[in-house]
């Protein structure tokens, strides 16, 4: 759910700019913006393993412990 509102704000805007052709140039940062945000959650969680990793180098990953 990461940016969620942003990508509603991206499809708005690109719509916009695609049903009035002087705002045309709208669509494009759209387009880059939600291109950037594709990766965002995997760039996110990457961060934080490689801090965590920093800490804890002995650490190894599994499966979700499942609460009873």
């Amino acid at each position: 759910m990461i940016g969620q509102q942003k990508w509603i704000d991206k499809a708005a805007v690109g719509v916009v700019g695609l049903a009035v052709p002087m705002l045309w140039p709208l669509t494009i940062t759209a387009g880059l913006g939600a291109l950037r945000q594709i990766g965002l959650s995997s760039q996110v969680m990457n961060m934080i393993d490689g801090l965590v990793r920093q800490q804890r180098p002995d650490v190894q990953t599994g499966p979700a412990p499942v609460n009873q």
